[in-house]
């Protein structure tokens, strides 16, 4: 049997639906078509419509395809529209200030069946050349097109923002770049260099923190710790050494990233820099 049709939508990890439609064998349409293992997949329904003639005007036979082997070509549906991602504030050459609070603004351009979704949600992602990459917000509503944001304690030229969006619950989320970079100066004071292992850490092992400070004995040091690449840190302990062993979560796979914040007798805050080295991954425990 030859038949012409759309590949429906998505539904879940092993579960698609394909409406296959033909009329007097005419073609209804084409799209876009992409190359996916039949590993990748469980069961198909196929609904297909067929002209019988006299026997019936319409009728629908409904086949359940198991595979095993092989590489299945499906046809997709192509965006009506392509998304696109505009980085309004801060812009390409612009200059700010770490610690300092601003706006962050953006256009986005998405194809109207995401843009109406109720469980789509997009996020952004600070990056630089250098291996940075920081969660600058949570999980946002699709539309949202602005955050308040407290621009991090680091030092490059090369930043840049990656907005993230999709469908919360299937299949990967997309991925697109501001155009251009932008610097980020954080003023040197009293220094506080953090050091970590250059390997990564087992799941259940003490990771080994360790810093240097200029500080006077006087400052305790606060152990801050973010399992999403810096978007919320808690206080993991206090203490008056340069050293801290932290107990890594036994099911957490993933990067940890660490800040310290030294506090003053007399109320003053000095903080670690957020670098490339104050993050370290997680390997499963062996």
């Amino acid at each position: 049997m030859t038949t012409d049709g759309d590949l429906g939508q998505y539904f879940d990890d092993h579960t698609f639906e394909i409406m296959i439609g033909s009329s007097g064998g005419k073609v209804a349409g084409s799209r876009v078509f992409r190359e996916r293992k039949a590993s990748e997949f469980g069961r198909i329904l196929v609904n297909v419509d067929t002209g019988l003639g006299g026997l019936e005007a319409m009728k629908k036979i409904y086949l359940s395809i198991f595979l095993v082997l092989g590489v299945l070509v499906l046809s997709l549906p192509a965006f009506a529209t392509d998304p696109v991602f505009t980085m309004r504030n801060p812009q390409a050459g612009q200059v700010l200030r770490g610690g300092s609070h601003i706006t962050v603004t953006w256009d986005l351009t998405i194809d109207k069946s995401v843009l109406e979704n109720p469980w789509a949600e997009l996020e952004l992602y600070l990056v630089d050349d250098h291996g940075l990459s920081l969660r600058a917000t949570p999980q946002l509503n699709i539309r949202a097109r602005s955050f308040d944001w407290v621009v991090p304690t680091i030092n490059t030229r090369s930043a840049r923002f990656i907005l993230q969006f999709g469908i919360e619950g299937a299949g990967e989320l997309s991925q697109l770049s501001q155009t251009g970079t932008f610097t980020i100066g954080t003023k040197a004071g009293p220094g506080i260099g953090i050091e970590l292992p250059t390997q990564p850490v087992s799941a259940g092992s003490d990771l080994d923190i360790r810093w240097t400070s200029n500080l006077d004995t006087s400052y305790v040091y606060d152990v801050m710790i973010s399992y999403d690449r810096g978007g919320h840190f808690f206080k993991a302990g206090t203490t008056t050494d340069t050293r801290y062993a932290f107990p890594v979560d036994e099911d957490f796979a993933g990067t940890i990233t660490v800040r310290i914040v030294a506090r003053g007798v007399d109320g003053s805050r000095v903080t670690s820099l957020l670098t490339p080295n104050a993050m370290i991954h997680t390997t499963d425990r062996d």
